[in-house]
């Protein structure tokens, strides 16, 4: 999706900055219907898809707050994601996280198709695994707050 695209489905105007996209505050597109989002995109709030059509996340994504992909199709989190709240993966269609994913808040799996955590995963928060398939987590997982479990 080109920068130009998601201004018009949105009616918001993307800055752009030293070859990256930036959207000061929330981005809402839950429901929305759309494939992907513009590469190099940094958000300075939150980014909502909840339901939307999206089908993957673009490279080099910066959310400096939460991510809610609850109830889409995206499928695999570009290795490169920076998340500075909370990432929101319940009933996703996600099957692995990337390795060395740092989440500065809660991730929460419950009810995900995620079956194992990567190596030096670092969670700022709480860690949601209710409902999650995760039997067993990594020596090196790092958790700021609690870890849920069933």
């Amino acid at each position: 999706m080109k920068a130009t695209e998601l201004e018009n489905l949105t009616g918001v105007k993307l800055e752009r900055k030293e070859g990256r996209l930036y959207h000061d505050g929330i981005l809402d597109l839950g429901c929305r219907k759309m494939n992907t989002l513009p590469n190099n995109l940094t958000v300075k709030g939150s980014l909502n898809l909840y339901g939307s059509s999206i089908k993957s996340l673009p490279a080099g994504l910066m959310v400096d707050d939460t991510i809610n992909l609850e109830y889409t199709k995206v499928k695999v989190l570009p290795a490169d994601l920076k998340v500075g709240g909370d990432l929101d993966l319940r009933f996703s269609d996600i099957t692995e996280l990337p390795a060395n994913l740092t989440v500065g808040g809660d991730l929460l799996l419950y009810g995900s198709k995620i079956t194992t955590l990567p190596a030096d995963l670092k969670v700022g928060g709480n860690l949601w695994l209710r409902g999650a398939k995760i039997e067993t987590t990594t020596a090196d997982l790092t958790v700021g707050g609690k870890i849920y479990k069933d």
